[in-house]
Parts: structure tokens; C-alpha cells; sequence
């Protein structure tokens, strides 16, 4: 097999270095002695955002952990089921009809649909730290990159209360975006002429702020791209190693006895001709091609020296698992849930992970409640001549988000009884927490029953006991009964 040196993109010697640790925007190196006071737009200047969230967007392309991390982000956190909740069941039959059939065509792409949006909104939020939506005249709603929102390059004292592409007035309050559009020459352009100013009631600026000055919401994954980067270059130094020990690299050493050499070299008579002496001399310099199995003929006074690998990789594994780990906790996902499963977790740590995620789920959830709020109130109100009167003003609804899975199902829903019996959650809390409707969750809860009834049974009998007898000196907690009769008490029940 053949053995080469790597190459770079022009085809000469690559030389390694270490891209991380260089001084980029996205590594920047504060110490108590240097680190001084910096306005948020001093921080992560507008040409700075779009270097970073296009080295991510390349990374979502061409990074397989990137793309298996975003894809399970942006799945795991689901999409709900609207429920109209004004107390008109003819009215809320006919709304709920109405916003289903709307947001299976809810922008100018082909195919996208409720599900979709939101699950491209996730991933934005991780790559660009934000997106826009935007409700346009004919009824269509539009997704905006962060990259397209930015101000023109002028003066402050031609472009005041304009920053970043946000418009304020002069109560600091934003009342427009500015959109940017791209040029033949695959670059934005935010003049005036190649730019669109929409008003802020009718742009939804999606992003999720981590400081009080922020305006242009940071991306989720811009802390981990050290350790992004990091993963490749161990990745590929794994794989060029296991490479390199797949191939037959060999150095061929000369081995001319020093005295005869050194006859050689003082022979004045011409006996030995210089041919000969170089022969003797210098080793071959071209490359060989081995194959599998072949035999390498040596010249005279020759011998080979195999040529090994001295990459460590002994904690490859555990050393990658690190990073991997790094990566995840900078946007609250387990490890497990990306590329691993949970196949080698004890059930200890990988509950309390789960619980741990099942937060960061419930919050980012609570954040896109307000989003489809505005969306379907946007689609009732364009659409309310095909709807009766409303008997609410308000037009709320109930998002029934799908239920985060537990560890153990069975003992999520014992936990749940126990914690209704003692008054600290509700039958539509725990329903809306399962993403169930009321049917379905009696029907759970009638399996938890059975299952107790048969456990009780089959205790009285090894016992000797009768089942009143047991269920005397157990604690009221697993009324599982009680639980059942409850009257809806203002949930999806």
C-alpha cells in the first residue's frame, strides 16, 4: 500500500497547527488585568455575529456531531396540539378545525407546516441565536434569518435610534426591523435601496437573551465551537493514525561497513568507480508501492525500518466522551440523548440527566407558547368571518405539548398520584406535563390501579392477609380511585 504526506488544498506539505487556540472572535481571552467595561454591541459586533453563525452553519453541513446534535434538539422538543378553551364546544370545534387546516400551509414554502417551523426554529436558535417571523399581507407567515436583520454603513448622526437593524423611537422602544436582502454577488447589502423596514407588530423576534443589554440574541452553540473544533482535530488525528497503521510505511537504511566506505572514498587509482561508491552510499529516494502480502528485495548492504504512528490514543474514548459532554451541557442536553443512548448509564445518572433536560424542555417551552400565541390569534383574527362570534375575547388556547419521556413511565405516574393525593398538582397539570388528553389519561391511571390491585392481591395471599387489611395501614396517597372521579377543574380534562 502506498504512504504519503498529507497534503494541503494546493498540493504542498500541510503544516499542523492549532486553529483553537489562536486569538479569534469566537476565543477571545480576558484576564482580570486587561478586561474592562464593553457596550453589549462592543461585545459581539454585527460582522463578528455573521463570521460565527456562518462557521456554524458550515459545521451543520459538514460535522456529523453537530448535525446528530441539532437534529435531536430541534426533535426532542416537539410540537403541541391547540386546544380552543373559550367554553363554546361549537365554537372551539370549528376554531381548532380552522388552525389546524391554516398551519399546515403556513409559509411561502412548499410542505411546511406547524412541525415544521418549529422545528427549524430550534435549530436556528442554536446556530444564529435567533430568527425572525414575520406576518405578511397575503396572509403568509415568513421565517428570517438572523443574518438578513443589520443597519446600512452610515453615520450615528445620520442613522439615530437604528442599531443592528432594530428600529427604536425615542422611549428606547423597538418599532421596526430592518431586513437586508443578498446580491448577485453572494453578499448582504442593508442600503436603503436594497433593504425593507417592516414594523415591529408585525415581526415576532424569536431569541432567547442572556444579559440586560442584549438586543441580538447570542447563538446557543457560539460557547462551544473551542470544543467543536477540538472534537475534529482529535477525530481526524484518530482517523490518519488508524490509517497509517493500515499501511506499510518503511524507511530503507543503507548499512556500508565504515572502513570499506572510507577505502572507498580514499581510493586515488580509479579501481573502484564512483558509480559505485555513490550506489553504496545513498539509499533510494523514490517511493515504493507494497501491496498486500508482497516481498521487498533488498540491495546489497540494505535494510528496512518500519515506520509507526506515535499518535496516543489509548484514552480516545473517554477523552472524546469529555468533549462530547462539554458540548452538550452548553445547551442543556444529555450526551446520551445525541450519539450514545443511555445503554451505559446506571439508572441514577441517567434519571437525574433526564430531569436535568426535562427542565431545559419546560422552559424553552414556556418561550414558544408566547410565539404561538401571537401566531394563532394572528390566523383567527384574519380569519373571522369564516368563524362565529367569539364568546372570548381573549381567543386563549391550550398547547398540549407532547410528554418528555422518563426513565421509568411507571414510576413517573405513581410519583404523579402521590403528588395529586397531597394537593401539589392538579389532574390537568399532570396531563398537560404527559401531553395527554383526559380518556387517555384515565386509561393510564386505570393500569397504575390494576397493577396495585394485583400487587395487594397476590401480598394477601403470601401473607395471609385480606386486602382491607393492607390497605388499612397504607397511606391515602394511592387513591388511585379518588383520582379518577375528579372533576375537570379547568384543564383539558
Amino acid at each position: 500500500m502506498e504512504s504519503k504526506f498529507v497534503l494541503d488544498s494546493r498540493g504542498k506539505p500541510f503544516k499542523f497547527s492549532y486553529e483553537a487556540a489562536k486569538n479569534t472572535p469566537q476565543r477571545r481571552l480576558y484576564n482580570w488585568g486587561n478586561a474592562v467595561p464593553k457596550r453589549e454591541s462592543d461585545m459581539l459586533p454585527h460582522s463578528d455575529r455573521l463570521k460565527i453563525i456562518a462557521w456554524l452553519r458550515d459545521a451543520l453541513r459538514n460535522n456529523g456531531f453537530v448535525a446528530a446534535l441539532c437534529r435531536v434538539y430541534g426533535l426532542s422538543l416537539g410540537c403541541p396540539i391547540i386546544r380552543s378553551i373559550t367554553g363554546d364546544p361549537v365554537y372551539d370545534d370549528l376554531k381548532e378545525r380552522l388552525l389546524e387546516e391554516k398551519l399546515k400551509t403556513l409559509g411561502y414554502e412548499t410542505g411546511w407546516n406547524l412541525k415544521k417551523l418549529l422545528y427549524v426554529i430550534n435549530i436556528e436558535e442554536l446556530i444564529a441565536g435567533e430568527c425572525f417571523l414575520v406576518f405578511s399581507e397575503d396572509n403568509k407567515l415568513q421565517l428570517i434569518e438572523s443574518e438578513l436583520c443589520g443597519s446600512p454603513r452610515l453615520e450615528d448622526d445620520k442613522r439615530k435610534g437604528e442599531s443592528d437593524g432594530i428600529v427604536y423611537n425615542s422611549s428606547n422602544e423597538v418599532v421596526a426591523y430592518r431586513f437586508g436582502s443578498w446580491t448577485d454577488k453572494g453578499t448582504i447589502s442593508y442600503e436603503k435601496k436594497d433593504s425593507t423596514i417592516v414594523p415591529a407588530e408585525f415581526v415576532i423576534h424569536y431569541g432567547s437573551p442572556s444579559r440586560v443589554s442584549e438586543k441580538r440574541y447570542s447563538p446557543k452553540l457560539a460557547p462551544a465551537i473551542t470544543l467543536i473544533h477540538d472534537l475534529k482535530v482529535i477525530t481526524e488525528s484518530k482517523i490518519a493514525s488508524i490509517k497509517q497503521q493500515g499501511k506499510y510505511s518503511v524507511a530503507i537504511t543503507k548499512n556500508t561497513d565504515p572502513a570499506l566506505y572510507a577505502e572507498m572514498v580514499r581510493d586515488t587509482t580509479g579501481a573502484i568507480p564512483v558509480d559505485e561508491i555513490f550506489d553504496r552510499s545513498v539509499a533510494r529516494t523514490d517511493y515504493q508501492y507494497i501491496d498486500d502480502g508482497a516481498v521487498i528485495y533488498l540491495e546489497a548492504g540494505e535494510s528496512v525500518t518500519p515506520i509507526a504512528s506515535q499518535y496516543q490514543s489509548a484514552d480516545y474514548d473517554s477523552f472524546q466522551l469529555s468533549i462530547m459532554d462539554r458540548i452538550c451541557a452548553v445547551i442543556g442536553i444529555p450526551t446520551e440523548e445525541v450519539v450514545i443512548g443511555y445503554r451505559k448509564s446506571n439508572y441514577s445518572s441517567s434519571r437525574s440527566d433526564k430531569l436535568r433536560w426535562k427542565s431545559s424542555v419546560e422552559y424553552i417551552r414556556d418561550e414558544q407558547d408566547s410565539i404561538l400565541d401571537k401566531v394563532q390569534k394572528w390566523i383567527t383574527e384574519n380569519e373571522k368571518d369564516s368563524l362565529p362570534p367569539s364568546p372570548d375575547s381573549n381567543e386563549d388556547v391550550l398547547l398540549v405539548w407532547p410528554s418528555i419521556k422518563d426513565i421509568s413511565d411507571q414510576e413517573s405516574v405513581s410519583t404523579n398520584i402521590a403528588q395529586y393525593s397531597a394537593g401539589l398538582i392538579t389532574k390537568s397539570q399532570i396531563a398537560n406535563e404527559k401531553g395527554l388528553f383526559s380518556d387517555q389519561l384515565d386509561k393510564q391511571l386505570i393500569k397504575e390501579a390494576a397493577y396495585r390491585a394485583k400487587v395487594l392481591k397476590d401480598t394477601a395471599i403470601e401473607t395471609g392477609l385480606t386486602v382491607e387489611e393492607i390497605q388499612a395501614q397504607m397511606p391515602d396517597g394511592l387513591g388511585v380511585a379518588a383520582f379518577l372521579s375528579q372533576k375537570n377543574d379547568g384543564g383539558n380534562t
